[in-house]
């Protein structure tokens, strides 16, 4: 085979083919596939995950009863002092 009839059989393969070194359609479309099953296997495991173990923090925070107000008894508010507060000047700056 001379180098002349190599390049004419290699452009008449290629010729043949949308670009020369692509996979065959039947492939792509299985790759294509198989990569779809595995996203949403991956989506549908973290939502599934989230729906059956996380927020368990959130639930038990809501299912504690709400804390009372805090009133203080008639001698504590006797013993308050009001005080003056000194004047002071503060600096914004990172020391």
């Amino acid at each position: 085979m001379s180098f002349a009839s190599f390049e004419t059989v290699m452009s008449k393969q290629q010729e043949n083919r949308a670009t020369p070194y692509a996979l065959p359609r039947r492939q792509q479309v299985l790759i294509l596939g198989v990569l779809a099953a595995v996203t949403a296997f991956a989506v549908g495991l973290l939502f599934l995950g989230g729906a059956i173990f996380g927020h368990g923090e959130a639930k038990a925070q809501a299912a504690q009863p709400q804390l009372s107000r805090f009133i203080p008894p008639k001698q504590q508010l006797a013993a308050l002092e009001i005080e003056p507060v000194p004047l002071h000047i503060f600096h914004n700056e990172v020391i």
